[in-house]
């Protein structure tokens, strides 16, 4: 319990005394593991991949939660190292599960292929990821923002929308504003106007500095219409 507390008060240098300490007292118990996690955790924030690699090894791999666990900060190396391949592979290993660790693991290979530009698969994966229980206002816009880049502007507005509408918190005046802006832009590449003026004029009414900008596109709509 207080090594946790030290590793969440970032005093690493303590924590790591106190996990080693349970990993020489109790080798044989599930708080080894545990212990055993936590260090390699410590050593990836700290960029010492062979250090995390080496704690991760020592865990028993009969114990398939810290086993899963584990695979999840050799993917991050993996990342770190810009090997999005080598990650990409063990978060395939993991979807294929039914656990939330399934569940994580859509969403991490799903930002990778975001990253990468890959952005039909991105999408694909955080629709897996919803039809297994896992949605949010966030990753609403995030699938909104896969599609747009997909070229599917129909679906994407669809999402957008989702994202502010189907949550009760979804989120502050600024992030909202930004999600507008994304719709009104794409109702304006399917030269539907109308649709955009009517986005606009949400914005312009919030009374923000973003609100000026938003009259602006306003007006040059007006010239835009047939």
């Amino acid at each position: 319990y207080l090594a946790g507390v030290l590793e969440k008060q970032n005093d690493y240098a303590q924590a790591q005394i106190y996990y080693k300490k349970i990993i020489s007292d109790y080798p044989l118990s599930r708080f080894r593991d545990e212990a055993l996690y936590s260090l390699a955790s410590i050593e990836l924030s700290r960029g010492n991949f062979s250090a995390s690699q080496r704690y991760l090894s020592l865990i028993n791999k009969k114990d398939k939660v810290y086993r899963k666990k584990s695979l999840f900060i050799q993917a991050d190396i993996f990342q770190h190292k810009k090997e999005q391949d080598k990650a990409l592979a063990i978060y395939q290993q993991l979807i294929g599960g039914e656990d939330e660790f399934a569940k994580i693991a859509l969403i991490k290979a799903a930002q990778i292929y975001q990253e990468e530009g890959n952005y039909s698969e991105a999408a694909a994966l955080i629709k897996k990821a919803q039809q297994a229980g896992v949605d949010s206002s966030s990753l609403r816009f995030r699938l909104g923002y896969c599609l747009e880049k997909a070229g599917q502007l129909k679906a994407a507005v669809k999402e957008y929308f989702n994202a502010l509408y189907l949550f009760k918190d979804s989120g502050s005046k600024k992030y909202q504003v930004k999600v507008y802006f994304r719709i009104a832009k794409i109702y304006e590449k399917l030269e539907q106007f109308s649709e955009a003026e009517k986005i606009y004029a949400k914005i312009s009414a919030l009374d923000i500095p973003e609100s000026k900008i938003a009259l602006e596109r306003l007006k040059e709509i007006k010239n835009l219409k047939p």
